[in-house]
């Protein structure tokens, strides 16, 4: 009986340029199916999102005339730019001196006080503000306000404040926590659009010597 072995099988090689316009052509057929599947869809419809109002914080009154008085509880103040030029303020403690029911107590001497905010309304306590909301365009500026409300830390110059708006009295607990005595937001100023400038010219006056000292400043440059 004859027996036979089975034959060798040899291996064929293609060329690595074959199995290379072999892939490239199959991708080009996928891409060019999914391009006509999408061009085939219908077009949906352009969805119109609801338009998002959106109030600027400043001041809650605007004109503290008798009719917006009457549509808000508590007793507001205003303190306006205007207010604060006329009446020569140069600093933040000096605003505050001019609302009623405000009370300011000065620094220590300590190295924390001097950069922390102490006021209180109507009576309570002012050291560190614990006990009054304080915001700037309607944003907590403690870090902490329910735990801890003091103002070891109050960024805030007269520079840049456009007014100051108090609240006193139960009107206030909507505004947020530790408002016992009421609320205070300090609205800074617009961004400018053109470039300008303030110059100031601050004189003092000293009795005891008869002596008047004049100190020119520059108060505020904006960059459009």
């Amino acid at each position: 009986m004859k027996q036979t072995t089975p034959s060798k099988v040899v291996p064929q090689h293609f060329p690595t340029s074959y199995l290379s316009c072999s892939i490239k052509f199959a991708l080009g057929c996928i891409i060019s199916s999914a391009a006509i599947a999408h061009a085939n869809e219908p077009e949906q419809a352009v969805k119109v999102l609801d338009t998002l109002k959106i109030e600027a914080q400043g001041n809650w009154l605007e004109n503290a005339n008798a009719e917006k008085v009457q549509q808000h509880a508590g007793a507001p103040s205003i303190v306006d730019r205007k207010r604060l030029d006329e009446t020569a303020s140069t600093s933040i403690k000096d605003a505050l001196r001019q609302v009623p029911g405000v009370q300011v107590q000065e620094s220590n001497g300590t190295g924390g006080s001097d950069v922390s905010l102490n006021m209180g309304v109507r009576g309570l306590t002012s050291r560190l503000s614990p006990r009054s909301t304080v915001l700037m365009d309607g944003v907590p500026l403690s870090f902490a306000p329910y735990g801890q409300p003091q103002l070891s830390l109050a960024p805030v110059s007269l520079g840049n404040i456009e007014s100051v708006d108090v609240v006193r009295g139960a009107g206030s607990v909507r505004f947020g926590p530790q408002n016992v005595g009421g609320i205070i937001n300090f609205a800074t100023r617009a961004i400018p659009k053109e470039f300008s400038g303030t110059v100031g010219l601050t004189s003092e006056y000293a009795s005891a010597t008869d002596q008047t000292k004049l100190s020119p400043n520059i108060c505020r440059w904006n960059a459009g």
